[in-house]
């Protein structure tokens, strides 16, 4: 298992998900791109996005690119709002929080979709009551009834009380019980007999949902949570497994 084993899900999964949740769920037919040129991530995600979205029969209209940090998103948010696509795909960080808004408030129709990077409180308070009805992805999912996330809010008091930085925080908790299991397994503090345990994970019961780990592969196989912005807060809409 060649690099970082990690245990949250590829960008890949998340930008077929959420295209496919566009086209599936919301019936958009069409697309507008906002990328931060940047960023390897929001790159990344843009490009899997319009591969998904147009694979399943949409239309991307536009891919618009910005680097960041940007002075003014001006010039930037008159050319999302003219182009009346059904969704706004911008796979950024706390800044699509602003360009959301300021599209909003200049009359934008499009229904604005994001990645995991929009899951912190930065983003909630740049957008503000303009975030309503728009859907990201996230890793966790609070109150979600799953019986490891009930353990890990039970143990970690403190540190569930950030609902806007919980997905990062499960994460960690899920990586370090990972490495616990598999140094277990391995019976060994041996490195390469923990690397191999870790690789043979299957069924893995964390906070974030079940992890197993593909042949050869150092991305789990794990769900998506499709979340919807409801004023200060998201609630879950559905879950995608692979």
């Amino acid at each position: 298992m060649p690099g970082r084993t990690r245990a949250c899900f590829s960008d890949r999964f998340a930008g077929q998900t959420i295209a496919h949740f566009a086209r599936s769920d919301l019936k958009a037919d069409t697309a507008i791109i906002v990328q931060d040129a940047t960023s390897d991530y929001s790159m990344g995600l843009s490009e899997v996005f319009a591969e998904s979205f147009e694979k399943e029969g949409g239309h991307v209209l536009e891919r618009i690119s910005y680097k960041t940090p940007l002075e003014s998103y001006e010039n930037l948010i008159d050319q999302i709002v003219a182009l009346h696509a059904d969704v706004l795909f911008l796979p950024g960080y706390d800044e699509s929080g602003t360009i959301i808004k300021r599209c909003r408030e200049k009359g934008m129709k499009a229904i604005p979709l994001g990645g995991d990077g929009w899951n912190f409180q930065e983003f909630y308070k740049r957008i503000g009551t303009m975030g309503t009805g728009s859907y990201f992805c996230a890793h966790y999912v609070k109150h979600s009834g799953n019986l490891e996330a009930m353990r890990f809010e039970g143990n970690c008091p403190d540190l569930v009380t950030d609902a806007a930085s919980l997905s990062d925080i499960a994460l960690g908790y899920d990586t370090v019980r990972l490495l616990a299991d598999a140094i277990r397994r391995a019976g060994s503090l041996d490195h390469k007999a923990i690397r191999d345990a870790l690789a043979a994970t299957k069924g893995f019961q964390g906070a974030t949902g079940e992890i197993t780990y593909p042949e050869g592969g150092r991305d789990p196989q794990k769900a998506v949570a499709i979340m919807k912005i409801q004023g200060d807060h998201a609630v879950l809409v559905k879950w995608y497994r692979p």
